[in-house]
């Protein structure tokens, strides 16, 4: 008889599958993007490669993986593997990847300890820290959709087209979905930033608001979410989207 799935199982699968998504959306690009693009050096100082960038998601799932494979486990993010073979062949990466899938969707679609001890390295001095399989799996997700966003944009940057919502977190793409879905806008909504905002002033002190500062507001503050990343591809994206979300409330007035 199958036994009913906890409510703490059920979170865990949900978080297992966030990452699921990401690492297959990251496949998907790497199906379609030639070895020499994966390989290839970019930035002023050659130093920014997409095969590095999956190498080290990689690195960072294997060390989950490898702490979470028997009693007792240290998790040590900072000794990686670092197979620097996955940096240069695109096809053993993206096998190297759907095997973490299998890996993830295995090892954690049961009950896991709820405590998980992590290495940490603070200025030379090593510290055990406690830490869960949970709260790892969030991080990840978020890491890896990180380093997505810069491989998206490299990969545009070398003409392979890549989707709009590669490399986006999914709290940027609920604030997206939310503003598309019909959301009732206030009337201030038409004033273009810089302006004064009552929840800025409110909850945080500001007196005036740029648009970049709206958005880390409302991610903030109505949709309790984590900020996004100053710089980041994320950030850009909705900053520049807002306006065209301005002028259509604009044009129906």
């Amino acid at each position: 008889m199958k036994q009913p799935v906890s409510d703490s199982n059920r979170a865990l699968g949900q978080i297992v599958d966030e990452n699921v998504h990401a690492i297959g959306q990251l496949v998907q690009l790497l199906d379609q993007m030639p070895g020499t693009f994966y390989r290839q050096c970019f930035g002023f100082r050659n130093q920014h490669v997409i095969g590095k960038h999956v190498r080290h998601i990689i690195d960072h799932y294997s060390a989950l993986l490898t702490a979470t494979s028997g009693a007792g486990g240290l998790l040590d993010y900072e000794n990686r593997n670092r197979d620097l073979s996955l940096e240069k062949d695109r096809r053993a990466a993206r096998d190297c990847l759907e095997e973490t899938v299998k890996a993830l969707r295995s090892r954690f679609e049961g009950p896991c300890a709820d405590e998980l001890n992590m290495r940490h390295n603070s200025a030379g001095k090593h510290q055990t820290v406690k830490t869960s399989v949970e709260r790892e799996l969030v991080l990840l997700a978020s890491h890896t959709i990180h380093h997505m966003a810069i491989v998206g944009m490299l990969a545009e940057q070398a003409g392979v087209k890549v989707s709009s919502d590669f490399g986006v977190h999914p709290s940027t793409l609920r604030y997206l979905e939310g503003h598309t879905n019909g959301m009732v806008y206030l009337d201030t909504f038409k004033n273009r930033y810089p302006h004064f905002v009552a929840m800025g002033k409110r909850d945080f002190g500001m007196d005036r608001v740029h648009l970049d500062e709206m958005v880390q507001i409302c991610m903030v503050a109505p949709m309790a979410a984590e900020p996004l990343e100053w710089g980041s591809k994320e950030l850009a994206a909705l900053t520049e989207y807002t306006p065209q979300e301005q002028q259509k409330y604009i044009d129906k007035q």
